[in-house]
């Protein structure tokens, strides 16, 4: 069996070392594996929220809980817009439609 020379250590053999250098090597691709995981789920959970916020904004103020301005926010029924459903622009017009 030939042996290599360790600096600090003494004599260590060609399997020893090639041990060392497999277990290195598997340790460094585990850690940068479950890194790159984390890096996906962070940006799933980002791309979704994204999207989540075009059609439900989120406070981002600190305030008391049921105290959000964006839990009485008036919606339109008629055009869903963020007004109260009788001042709809659009309630004169079909006024007219239905009368006729």
């Amino acid at each position: 069996m030939s042996r290599v020379r360790k600096f600090a250590y003494g004599i260590v053999s060609r399997e020893e070392l090639g041990k060392f250098l497999d277990n290195f090597k598997t340790n460094i691709l585990g850690n940068l594996s479950e890194q790159l995981d984390t890096l996906k789920i962070q940006n799933k959970k980002k791309v979704k929220n994204d999207s989540l916020s075009i059609s439900y904004p989120t406070c981002r103020k600190k305030h008391a809980l049921g105290e959000c301005p964006l839990d009485s926010v008036e919606i339109c029924v008629i055009c869903e817009k963020n007004h109260d459903t009788k001042e709809c622009p659009s309630i004169p017009r079909l006024k007219v439609v239905f009368q006729d």
